[in-house]
């Protein structure tokens, strides 16, 4: 098995909302992957990329300072109690920013509960309107 070249972009990904977007001319550096984990690698809005983790909201899994993979899942429904970035974008909360979260998808009413492993954070309710699946966080890896 082979190794690819992933970009880690400036843009953190907040534990808690924050983060604007992601700006992908914002490469501060690559890491390197093994093949079978980067998937497709030529078509770059389906190019696995790494960000940096602020905040505590998935403690203990992931702690703020971590490095996450995101493989993007534009059009996928996402997989029950998997973890992805999740792009929300909510005026009556007046919470913006991607995040990264457990979603389960409610289907009576068509919304996606969005659950932090820090049972300190109440879980979010989104919907197709205010919040968009950025992709599935396929790897962790924290500096020593």
């Amino acid at each position: 098995d082979g190794f690819v070249w992933l970009p880690l972009y400036e843009t953190k990904i907040s534990a808690t909302p924050g983060i604007q977007d992601i700006i992908r001319e914002d490469i501060i550096g690559w890491h390197s992957a093994p093949e079978s984990l980067a998937g497709s690698i030529n078509d770059p809005l389906l190019r696995p990329f790494s960000m940096k983790v602020t905040g505590n909201s998935m403690y203990p899994l992931i702690r703020s300072g971590d490095y996450l993979t995101i493989k993007p899942s534009p059009f996928i429904l996402p997989e029950e109690n998997q973890i992805y970035a999740v792009k929300i974008n909510d005026d009556l909360s007046n919470t913006y920013g991607i995040v990264v979260k457990r979603v389960q998808l409610e289907t009576k009413r068509k919304v996606y509960l969005l659950r932090s492993d820090n049972p300190e954070f109440p879980v979010f309710i989104a919907d197709e309107n205010n919040a968009t699946i950025v992709g599935r966080v396929i790897s962790l890896w924290r500096p020593l």
